[in-house]
């Protein structure tokens, strides 16, 4: 069924509400630890989201991956990241670009928001 872009915009708005409730720290360390996910439903009117949830975002980056993170928030571009994590840009590139898959986000911008927000 053709659904109206109001529609589109109120169902994405839900999502998005819904992935940052469940995200807040209180939520998050109420979901299992052990790697299990779970399914949050949510309907507002006749408009109905569901968001599977799994442990808390920064869980699931590798450490290095939280290293490269806390380096992206000093501003030194990805060859400042490389000579102090001693890795090559290239390296640097890929670690930022699985975080941007894992994360979705897609702005270097937002992703330094993110992490100074999360990570502190």
């Amino acid at each position: 069924m053709p659904t109206s872009k109001d529609d589109r915009e109120r169902r994405e708005f839900l999502q998005k509400a819904l992935r940052a409730w469940t995200e807040s720290p209180a939520i998050a360390d109420a979901l299992p630890s052990d790697g299990d996910s779970l399914r949050v439903d949510i309907a507002v009117n006749e408009h109905e989201v569901s968001l599977l949830v799994g442990p808390p975002v920064a869980h699931r980056l590798t450490p290095r991956e939280i290293e490269v993170l806390e380096h992206l928030g000093r501003d030194v571009g990805n060859a400042g990241i490389a000579r102090e994590l001693d890795i090559s840009e290239g390296t640097v590139a890929t670690y930022l670009k699985r975080i941007y898959n894992k994360l979705g986000i897609h702005s270097r911008a937002a992703l330094a928001r993110w992490a100074e927000r999360t990570l502190g």
